[in-house]
């Protein structure tokens, strides 16, 4: 990834294009969604505030895990759980996140997903869970 601090965009001075819709973060830190050929002016979280906006660029990528936004998926193994689907609110800002629901036990509790990752080829991982509310 490479961010570009900018000065002034002139569209009349070089082209930006991106085949498909990408995520970046807006001034007050909410996750937003540009279109296909929409620059992303992102900013970053440094010593307690939103800075920037910053042009931010990106190599293609893909994503190697399905169902990545739906754990209720039969995709997902599910140990001494379950989930609702689209309970709260996802960092888009979308009513797409998901609620792992504790079974009784008091044994560990986990969503589960294999996959496989190409040897000598740099992978990334990113999760955003939040607690949403425990019964004890």
């Amino acid at each position: 990834m490479r961010i570009i601090k900018p000065v002034e965009f002139d569209p009349s001075e070089g082209n930006f294009s991106r085949a498909s819709t990408g995520t970046y973060f807006d001034r007050d830190g909410v996750l937003r969604t540009a279109a296909a050929d929409e620059p992303r002016w992102n900013y970053t979280f440094e010593d307690g505030e939103w800075v920037g906006p910053e042009l931010l660029v990106e190599e293609q990528r893909t994503n190697l895990l399905t169902y990545s936004e739906q754990f209720d998926n039969g995709s997902w193994f599910k140990l001494r759980a379950s989930v609702s689907p689209n309970l709260a609110l996802a960092p888009d800002g979308t009513l797409t996140a998901d609620k792992l629901i504790e079974g009784a036990v008091t044994a560990s509790k986990y969503v589960y997903k294999g996959g496989s990752v190409t040897e000598g080829v740099a992978h990334t991982l990113a999760s955003m869970p939040r607690r949403a509310s425990v019964i004890t």
